[in-house]
């Protein structure tokens, strides 16, 4: 199990990601060994963290803004400290309270925003720590921006080149995911497991924050104009899996009743489960197969578990009588019209995935209401410039931490006051 994990960690974005940055820090390091140039290996390594900090998860467009916005902003900041640094106190503590009121209030913009905003704080803080280079101030922002650029443009293009598999990688996880929840969801019904709602909750917060990046990489305008014959397939692979959730969701309290339905009869549902699970492993089986590219064959056989439903029907019918028979006649009808739109939806996938469906008339134009909207205006963030906003009393609070910490420093020894910060 633990290797598994090292696996699928390794073959992964955040893995990916943390290997480009690695390598670009690393690098100018290298470099300052061999030179024996640390102070602008240093810079360069601080130019690289500001562009790497607001490349998060998202889809290609959004990643390449908010690293350029990120640098721009913390290369501002970070270029106003090394100008400040000298100067009198009150000049340079007004304009420094300001950069860390402003950069918290950047958070305001989801998590793109709150990772532009620790650029700009970081920045702050190594104005402190780069003010005794011997390196010239403007040495040390071209540097700086060298370091960031280079980082905007490598990691760009590489992460351009691993989209495919990255999305690849989030259905594969998708469909596991899916998996997971009606195995926890089958097993607490079954009194399997103890009636634990946090497991359940742990996987539906996983399972919204992928669907939320799946529909911002394969429902973008652009792709519905251009889309690749792939995208399209996965996009239609998605929006099976999402009916999937969304039925294993509606029919999740179902079983409430069942024991005071049936009683001691309760084993009449058991083909149901039985089918359930076989829905399950092929979907775990499915996930394994998109992500390592393999042949996927739908093995479940749905249509035994069905045909012994329907036997049961007829014996609950035989046992009650009609109409006393009719509530749990119609439970276990339904139970078999759920196996079969289930037995229906792995049909579909299997088909999609070795692309045996032509599509006529593909759009995804009405699935787009389904998106988040990133909302970058100025309204966002003056409709925040209040003492009701969360973000504004953090940003206040902050801002006042810094200050103290700058006088403690000041008083203390001016030397650790980076530190302190």
């Amino acid at each position: 199990m633990l290797l598994k994990k090292v696996v699928l960690h390794i073959d992964s974005f955040d893995f990916f990601k943390a290997l480009i940055v690695s390598l670009m820090l690393v690098s100018p390091m290298v470099w300052a060994y061999q030179t024996n140039q640390y102070q602008m290996g240093f810079s360069v390594l601080i130019g690289v963290m500001f562009a790497y900090f607001p490349n998060i998860e998202g889809n290609q467009r959004h990643r390449i803004f908010g690293m350029a916005v990120g640098l721009f902003w913390a290369m501002v900041v970070f270029g106003l400290q090394l100008l400040l640094n000298g100067q009198i106190w009150w000049l340079r503590l007004p304009i420094m309270l300001i950069l860390v009121f402003i950069s918290s209030m950047l958070s305001v913009y989801n998590q793109r925003g709150a990772m532009v905003s620790f650029g700009g704080m970081f920045a702050v803080v190594m104005g402190f720590a780069v003010q005794h280079f011997e390196v010239p101030v403007s040495d040390i922002l071209a540097l700086s921006l060298l370091g960031g650029t280079s980082y905007l443009v490598i990691g760009g293009l590489f992460h351009l080149f691993f989209q495919k598999r990255h999305t690849q990688l989030l259905l594969a996880e998708c469909i596991g995911l899916t998996a997971d929840y009606l195995e926890k969801s089958e097993q607490m019904k079954l009194g399997k497991i103890a009636d634990n709602q946090f497991q359940l909750l742990k996987i539906q917060n996983q399972i919204n924050e992928n669907h939320e990046l799946l529909r911002s990489i394969l429902m973008r305008e652009s792709k519905i104009k251009v889309g690749s014959n792939q995208s399209r397939r996965y996009y239609l692979i998605f929006r099976e899996m999402i009916d999937i959730y969304e039925m294993s969701l509606a029919t999740h309290s179902d079983h409430e009743d069942l024991e005071e339905t049936f009683g001691e009869y309760k084993y009449l549902a058991d083909p149901f489960f039985e089918g359930n699970e076989k829905i399950i492993r092929e979907l775990y089986d499915f996930s394994e197969c998109l992500r390592y590219n393999k042949t996927y064959e739908n093995k479940a056989d749905i249509k035994s578990s069905i045909d012994k439903i329907e036997q049961n029907i007829a014996e609950w019918i035989a046992i009650k009588k009609i109409p006393a028979a009719r509530e749990g006649a119609l439970f276990l009808r339904n139970k078999i019209d759920i196996l079969i739109k289930l037995d229906q939806k792995m049909a579909l996938l299997f088909r999609f995935y070795h692309n045996l469906v032509e599509v006529e008339g593909f759009s995804q134009m009405k699935d787009l209401r389904f998106i988040t909207t990133q909302d970058y205006s100025w309204k966002t963030l003056r409709s925040n410039l209040n003492i009701q906003s969360a973000i504004f009393r953090h940003s206040m609070r902050l801002s006042v931490a810094i200050l103290l910490s700058f006088w403690v420093g000041s008083i203390s020894n001016p030397a650790f006051t980076n530190w302190i910060i």
